[in-house]
């Protein structure tokens, strides 16, 4: 059976409630889609917004330590980069691409621009650093988009959480709001059931709303009321009277013998 046939033979109240529960998730599931879409690119760009204004800063403080050569200052520089859980790795490279500092698990100690943490939950700022209008370094910093996402998980679960106790307190309201849609129709089926049972078509359904249920009531009562005229009006049938006396009897001799004897075969006379 396919799941057309199953849903066209399964009972109107289930059919209602199938329904609603399937827009009720419906809607639940593509608000969340686009809802979340937005959430997290807002928290990303954000994200992104903070790592750049944050190299800006740091790359001005470490200036004076690539001009410099000063390893140990740009190293303190970086080490203020902990305080925030956001940021994974950071790397200070003077301007022949040589590494100078770094901060967190980052590879590639050979001065390579390559991302050590390819991934789409990561972001990559990479700052020029400039001193008297030329280039003395570059700072790249690797920051990763976890806390978003499990601020996002965190979301979902009390979001689905609220979604299943709505859907069961709007359950709880459909019920009765059913009740009342289905009672008519209940009625008007035992009605019917009566009549075909007894065969008394003076019997009538019970008008209890103002709307399309109602007015199937009203014509099925015009229908009975039609159906009682043309029994009543019908003519009855006369029984059929016995045949007369002797009617068709056809008459003896006294004898007793057959009347017909003339019609019998000459082997049968005597």
């Amino acid at each position: 059976m396919t799941p057309m046939n199953w849903f066209r033979n399964i009972g109107l109240k289930r059919k209602l409630t199938l329904m609603m529960i399937s827009v009720m998730v419906a809607s639940f599931v593509l608000s969340a889609i686009i809802a979340g879409s937005y959430r997290y690119r807002s928290d990303r760009n954000s994200i992104q917004h903070h790592l750049s204004v944050l190299a800006s800063a740091i790359g001005a403080n470490c200036s004076a330590a690539l001009v410099f050569n000063d390893e140990a200052a740009a190293s303190e520089v970086l080490s203020a980069l902990q305080f925030d859980r956001s940021i994974t790795c950071a790397r200070l490279t003077d301007s022949r691409s040589k590494l100078v500092a770094s901060f967190g698990n980052c590879a590639a100690p050979d001065g390579s621009s390559d991302d050590p943490h390819p991934s789409r939950g990561r972001i990559r700022i990479d700052q020029r650093i400039a001193a008297d209008g030329r280039t003395v370094g570059y700072l790249t910093i690797w920051g990763e988009t976890s806390e978003v996402n499990e601020r996002m998980a965190n979301e979902a679960v009390v979001s689905v959480t609220a979604f299943v106790l709505g859907v069961l307190a709007v359950l709880m309201v459909f019920e009765r709001m059913l009740r009342l849609l289905n009672k008519p129709l209940v009625d008007l089926h035992e009605t019917i059931r009566h009549v075909v049972r007894s065969r008394n078509y003076s019997l009538r359904a019970a008008r209890v709303a103002e709307d399309e249920i109602g007015d199937l009531v009203v014509a099925f009562n015009q229908l009975m009321e039609q159906i009682e005229e043309r029994t009543a009006a019908a003519p009855t049938a006369p029984e059929s009277a016995p045949p007369a006396a002797g009617a068709d009897t056809p008459a003896s001799p006294a004898d007793g013998t057959s009347a017909n004897t003339d019609s019998e075969p000459a082997s049968f006379r005597s």
